[in-house]
């Protein structure tokens, strides 16, 4: 059985099991992620970053001989081969990680905002963005998560 398969099926038996499934349509924000407990964010963003290292590795077709069209899922996911993100991703621990989105969700004006956009945060800020940068967009991830959700 390959690796990623293994990962995969851990991850969810373990993710299932710790409280991880959200109800359904519930998006996992950071008021549900300051819900789970430190072990379960930390399985979550092992599988995460599992899934964008492995999927890295079959974005570009001479990695894996496969014809661009047939990579199409993973170079959405990872967006070029040569994204900072995806190097980042091999070299940070998923503690790591877990504690820089609970340093981000500290901040009530962003816990509407999903956790995978959050991450798009903490890796922009890890690969050295400006912090104007970083306040656009998070500024842009407050807007959309306040836009995307329901009327309370």
């Amino acid at each position: 059985m390959s690796k990623l398969l293994v990962s995969s099926v851990l991850i969810l038996v373990i993710g299932t099991s710790a409280g991880l499934r959200p109800a359904e349509g519930q998006v996992v924000d950071g008021n549900l992620w300051r819900s789970l407990s430190a072990d379960a964010r930390t399985w979550y963003l092992k599988g995460y970053t599992e899934a964008m290292g492995s999927c890295a590795s079959f974005a570009s077709p001479p990695l894996n001989g496969r014809p661009e069209s047939a990579n199409s899922e993973c170079r959405v996911l990872v967006g070029f081969k040569d994204n900072k993100v995806i190097a980042l991703i091999l070299r940070v621990t998923p503690s790591q990680l877990r504690d820089a989105v609970d340093q981000f969700y500290i901040d009530p004006t962003n816990r509407l905002i999903p956790v995978p956009r959050a991450l798009g945060v903490v890796f922009e800020r890890l690969t050295g963005s400006s912090e104007e940068d970083l306040r656009k967009m998070i500024e842009f991830e407050r807007w959309f998560a306040t836009a995307r959700s329901p009327a309370q």
